[in-house]
Order: C-alpha cells, then structure tokens, then sequence
C-alpha cells in the first residue's frame, strides 16, 4: 500500500492529452507560436511536468503569474524563458536578472521603482498595455513616453509589447475587435524596434479569427477546456481526471437524515456511500445536494452537505456496491462524464475555478495516456 495515498484518492494528469491540445492550437494558430499559461501551479495540474511537455515542444515561452512561480520553474531545472505576469516587489527585481525571467512593466510609477534595483544587470521585459481590461497596463496613449524612458534608463532589454483580450469569449465581441485595432496600431509603430508581440489568449485563439501575431498566450485551452465554460469542442482533450472510492456504504431507513443541518431526510429506504473526499480537498461544498459522481459508470446524486474530508452519496441503482468502488469526481467512467463546464455551472462560476480549487491534499499523478 502507498502509505501518501492511503485513501486511494488522485488527480490523474494525462501529458498525452496537454501535449495534443499544445499541438492542435499550434497547427491552428500557425505560423504563431504557443507560450502556454501555466500559472497557478498550471491552473491545479502541476506546473512542472507542464513545463516540460512545453519543452519538448520548443514553446518558446512560458507564462506564469507571479515570481515565486517563475523561480518554482527555474529551481527544477525548467530553462525556457519565462513571462510574469503580475506584480513583484522593487527589490526583488535581481532575481529576474540572476535567474534570467521576463518582467511585465505596466505603469510609469512601477518602473521608476524597480529602476534602483536595476544596477549591474540587464532586465528583461514586455510592457503591458491595457486596451480594455482596465487591470494592469499602461494606456495606448501613453506607451510611446514609457518606451522612451525604457531605452532612457538603459539597462533593460524591451522584448516584448502585449494586451489582453476582456471579452474574447463573446460570440459579438465587437470589443474585442477594437482591443484588437488599438494593439495592431501600436505593433506597426514599433515592430521594427520590439520582438515580441502577444495578445491572444485561449478565448481569442478558439473564437477571434485574427492575426495572434507573434505567439499565443495558451490557457484553459491548452488544459482541454472550452475558454467560453461551454461543452468544449471536441478536439480538445480534457488533461485532468479525479478519482477515489467509496469508504463505506450502508442502508438507510426511511425519515433517517443525512450530513450535517439535516437537509437531506430519506423519503424510502436507500442504500448510500461514504466518499473519501471533501471540501478540504478542493470539492466544493456548494454542490452538496445538487452535484453527482460516477460509481460503475452510473451517476449517482450527492445526498446532503459536503464534509471537510467526505460527503454521501445515493447508491440506490448500483448493483452490488461495495467499499473500496472507484469513485469518478470529474472525468470519464464508461460513456458517462462529469465536465468541468457541468461542475461550474452547477457552482455559478467558470471551469478554471474548478481544477484551480482541487487542493494540494490531493496527489498529482501524471500519465502518458
């Protein structure tokens, strides 16, 4: 027995899968290259095994949000060039020239305060603007003083220049077309002076037919999600499995009451289950007495609240259940599925939350099927 898996719960993590997602945006996307997005510990599957399918790829970038993430990366031995996205405080500003990632410069107040720290080194960059999203970004009116005082300060390498795309995902986007126009103006400004141009996300690359230019910014999709938290389409393989048993089951008496609160009482007498995962896992305690698994290829609803490490569930139409039956949590059992895009609507939110949400308690493990 695995003695760090002991109630024989994972999430199964499918390479293939990423790396046919990675290769179908790819021959899409052509001749623009993929820098897939694997920030938040690659939105719950695990970064690091992520970053070497990228690898093997020749993806010539990656993305991350923050700069813990970025040195996660480095520290395992992962080389690619890596783009943060986020803030960074001034003075940690030498560990992108000691471990050679690439800073975003989005605001004349951020620059000025990470110049001092600057000295003795070359920082590599892309500047942010904002074209629409209203997050982090200087305005397309302002990037030519930033560039000019970029160059001023002189010991930063100005690789790149993107925006972000905020409504890509709707099938009307007229704001995404004049994000668009506002990016492309300034890209014919300063081509001759910058490498790098990006502002395709996975919503543009899946639904906005323009120019990605120099690469795509692979997200939910590379990860076998639909960018709209709709069916996805099916050339997109879903990466990420999850999976348990059943610790228990037992029959139960008509009126009998189930989980904390009572909100479920019995109307017949019901053979249930004892699932060995919870909320602590990351299973959202929102879908108590709406959401379903699968037990032998059949869903079965959950009955009650979700507990910190278990919730029931109806086993009322599987034939002989008995403990230690594979639970599916999210993925395939026979025909049968439980989506992402199901689990979100269910929660009133979008599948990214779901897989980000699947905690650290959970084990990871990473298959080539």
């Amino acid at each position: 027995m695995d003695v760090l898996n002991s109630r024989r719960t994972r999430a199964c993590i499918s390479l293939t899968a990423y790396r046919r997602n990675l290769l179908y945006f790819s021959e899409q996307g052509a001749p623009s290259l993929i820098a897939p997005v694997i920030k938040a510990d690659g939105y719950g599957h695990g970064a690091i095994p992520l970053a070497k399918v990228a690898a093997d790829l020749g993806c010539p970038y990656l993305c991350v949000g923050f700069l813990e993430e970025a040195l996660q990366l480095r520290y395992a031995g992962v080389t690619l060039p890596i783009l943060v996205f986020n803030y960074f405080a001034p003075e940690t500003t030498p560990l992108f020239i000691q471990e050679n990632l690439t800073a975003t410069v989005y605001s004349g107040y951020q620059l000025e305060a990470i110049a001092p720290y600057i000295a003795g080194g070359k920082l590599r960059a892309h500047l942010k603007v904002d074209t629409g999203m209203s997050r982090l970004g200087v305005k397309p009116e302002e990037v030519e003083r930033l560039i000019r005082r970029v160059w001023e300060i002189g010991n930063i390498e100005l690789e790149g220049l993107y925006s972000h795309f905020a409504t890509a995902d709707d099938p009307d986007s007229d704001f995404a077309r004049r994000q668009y126009e506002q990016f492309a103006a300034l890209r014919r400004l300063y081509r001759s002076s910058i490498r790098y141009f990006h502002i395709s996300n996975s919503a543009g690359a899946q639904y906005l037919s323009v120019d990605p230019f120099d690469f795509i910014r692979l997200g939910i999709s590379s990860y076998g999600l639909d960018a709209r938290n709709q069916k996805r389409p099916s050339e997109l393989s879903p990466v990420l499995s999850w999976e348990t048993i059943l610790s228990h089951v037992k029959t139960i008496r008509e009126g009998a009451s189930i989980s904390y609160g009572r909100t479920f009482i019995a109307d017949r007498p019901m053979t249930i289950g004892t699932v060995a995962v919870g909320y602590a896992d990351g299973y959202n305690r929102l879908l108590s007495n709406r959401g379903s698994v699968l037990v032998k290829g059949r869903r079965c609803p959950i009955l009650g609240r979700v507990c910190m490490d278990q919730f029931m569930i109806d086993l009322s139409g599987i034939p002989a259940p008995e403990p230690g039956e594979k639970v599916t949590l999210l993925g395939f059992d026979g025909a049968e599925e439980i989506s992402c895009e199901e689990i979100a609507a269910l929660l009133s939110t979008i599948n990214y939350e779901v897989t980000c949400l699947i905690s650290k308690r959970v084990p990871r493990v990473y298959t080539e099927v």
